[in-house]
């Protein structure tokens, strides 16, 4: 883990592909999709 802000990409990779699964996460599961990488919010 050298960059804390960072996580693994998510077990379902169709969701990197829909941008509403990807706000669905990103509300639930406190994560931000940006440039195909996944970022955990501290919020």
């Amino acid at each position: 883990m050298k960059s804390d802000s960072y996580v693994q990409p998510l077990s379902r990779p169709h969701s990197l592909n829909d941008p509403h699964e990807m706000d669905e996460v990103s509300k639930r599961g406190g994560l931000v999709f940006k440039c195909g990488k996944v970022y955990r919010l501290n919020g």
